[in-house]
């Protein structure tokens, strides 16, 4: 059964009717299909429609983040401080989805000039909270690069974005506009795949409109005007550790953040907050880390695409 019907054309190469229909899904009474494109590869979730700010607004772990500040964990974001070196001091960087700036904050402490932009106005305002960084904006992606005066920059990053986004090609035209001629554009998205994704519940809609592999990518980039420099899999083990604690996952250290919000003082919050974060990351690795742990052995054995791309991009 199909839910929603195919479009007329492929929202990246605009070829007609040439569709393979993958799935169904449906959340929150709202139903979704899944598409390829058969002559770009490019997978989406029919509606192709993002929900809105504030449907991640009310989803988001950004109130965990208001009382516990954030700090580095991604290894995207390590990959670019490892190249952010002495030489970098000066150079303009865009982080396109930039959450709650604990990158850009460490970019700064290396001498950049940094800018954000993330629809979330919640993670915005947590990273002017915590990191005092200024060029934070809380807006649609569009809409930040059609109204706000922007340099050119020396490079750009957008992490975990082209996922959420209903005009995947569009995006990579703005930062194709804003980079210089010598700049480097850096992205990452979930491999669509990797074992176990459909354990994943943020890679479904309305979350995920999106899905990727480096056919597709490669496409969307030459039709935007990049070229794909090198593409790498990260996070192997985090991500089939999330897909193994999928089914246990219950949401105790957000409600736990909200709950603390009428406490009697910002320390006794905290604390309240950091046991049960401490508690939650226990649970995942008691209940998904052997399994976890025995399919990322077999998945570099096998040489399986498993966690998330890593893709280094240029102008064409």
């Amino acid at each position: 059964m199909v839910f929603d019907p195919s479009p007329s054309e492929c929202p990246i190469c605009g070829t007609q009717n040439k569709f393979t229909f993958l799935q169904d899904f449906s959340r929150e009474e709202r139903t979704f299909s899944l598409y390829e494109c058969n002559v770009c590869a490019f997978q989406f979730w029919q509606p192709f429609q993002s929900p809105g700010a504030t449907w991640y607004e009310t989803r988001g772990n950004n109130k965990i983040q208001e009382i516990l500040k954030p700090t580095i964990t991604r290894e995207y974001h390590k990959r670019i401080l490892d190249l952010a070196q002495k030489d970098w001091k000066g150079k303009k960087i865009l982080d396109v989805g930039c959450g709650t700036g604990e990158f850009l904050a460490e970019l700064q402490k290396k001498g950049c000039e940094v800018w954000g932009i993330d629809f979330d106005p919640i993670a915005i305002r947590v990273g002017r909270k915590h990191f005092l960084l200024k060029n934070l904006y809380a807006m649609p992606i569009n809409k930040f690069f059609e109204a706000t005066p922007l340099p050119i920059f020396d490079c750009i990053t957008c992490f975990e974005v082209i996922e959420h986004v209903d005009n995947p090609k569009q995006l990579l035209l703005n930062l194709v506009a804003h980079i210089k001629p010598a700049g480097k554009i850096f992205l990452s998205t979930p491999s669509r795949e990797r074992m176990g994704a459909h354990l994943n519940g943020w890679d479904y809609p309305p979350n995920h409109l999106s899905r990727w592999n480096e056919k597709a990518i490669m496409n969307v980039c030459k039709l935007s005007g990049l070229k794909v420099l090198s593409i790498t899999y990260i996070e192997q083990f985090r991500i089939l550790l999330e897909s193994m604690n999928a089914k246990f996952h219950t949401g105790l250290v957000r409600r736990g953040a909200n709950s603390s919000q009428g406490s009697p003082s910002l320390n006794s919050r905290r604390i309240k907050t950091r046991i049960l974060y401490v508690l939650g990351t226990i649970k995942v690795y008691i209940l998904g880390g052997i399994p976890a742990f025995c399919l990322w052995i077999y998945g570099m054995r096998r040489g399986k695409k498993n966690g998330g791309m890593f893709i280094e991009l240029a102008l064409e």
